[in-house]
């Protein structure tokens, strides 16, 4: 379960994640960089599976993964794997091209349904993919509303909600924006609980919220364990975009 925006720049963007779990779930690491033969990225890392569901990579491209809800099981006898260890293995990707390759070269027939966020550092270098446990959709492009939503618990009102607030709290152009979208991060809006981007619930709730900033130099991935309304230090890892070593 996850809230996530993004916010485009002239020299890059700003990428929030608000990540909601069940309380029963093994508490995730910070933000660890991780080097392999196509680059270095940095991300999180899931506690009981080992995968991570936010990425970036020093090519400014970073992923996104929400669990779609909606979406039928996996067809029997398929033994179902980890969603986080596909963005594990696309993280270090050079460009979203690239990555949309690799994407559509893996079997996804052993994962649950999900929704990938892919940015690139570029203007509209963005895409949506969508598994529903038989088809693959990918979409190109900037959408409308740059708002990702996912919730176990009862779906279409939550996304319903949060896609309201977000309007109401973005609605404008105007200068402020990134402020305003960092704030409805931590909201409580329309009341402290299961609906607000801020999520608390008796069995779940947000668990840590991520910030990764995409600049021409360099990409800075913040990370706060806990609810966005706690006051709490983030944990910061800073990566210089590759050529710039």
């Amino acid at each position: 379960m996850c809230t996530v925006s993004w916010l485009r720049r002239v020299d890059g963007y700003l990428l929030l994640c608000n990540r909601d779990e069940r309380r029963t779930r093994k508490v995730a690491s910070g933000p660890r960089l991780h080097r392999g033969a196509l680059g270095s990225y940095v991300a999180p890392v899931d506690g009981d599976a080992g995968g991570t569901w936010i990425a970036a990579n020093d090519s400014g491209v970073a992923l996104c993964l929400l669990n779609d809800y909606l979406a039928p099981l996996p067809p029997a006898g398929h033994v179902t794997t980890s969603r986080g260890l596909l963005v594990a293995d696309l993280a270090a990707e050079r460009d979203l091209e690239s990555a949309l390759r690799r994407l559509d070269g893996v079997d996804l027939r052993t994962l649950h349904g999900f929704v990938l966020l892919m940015l690139g550092p570029g203007a509209g270098e963005t895409a949506i993919a969508r598994w529903n446990t038989a088809h693959l959709r990918v979409e190109r492009g900037e959408p409308a509303r740059p708002l990702l939503v996912s919730s176990g618990w009862q779906t279409a009102r939550v996304i319903a909600a949060r896609e309201e607030l977000f309007d109401v709290a973005l609605g404008d152009a105007g200068d402020g924006r990134e402020v305003r979208q960092r704030a409805f991060h931590t909201s409580h809006a329309p009341l402290r609980g299961p609906l607000s981007p801020c999520m608390h619930r008796d069995d779940a709730s947000t668990v840590s919220a991520s910030r990764v900033d995409v600049h021409p130099r360099e990409v800075l991935f913040a990370y706060q364990p806990g609810a966005p309304c706690e006051v709490r230090e983030d944990e910061v890892v800073r990566l210089p975009r590759a050529g710039l070593r």
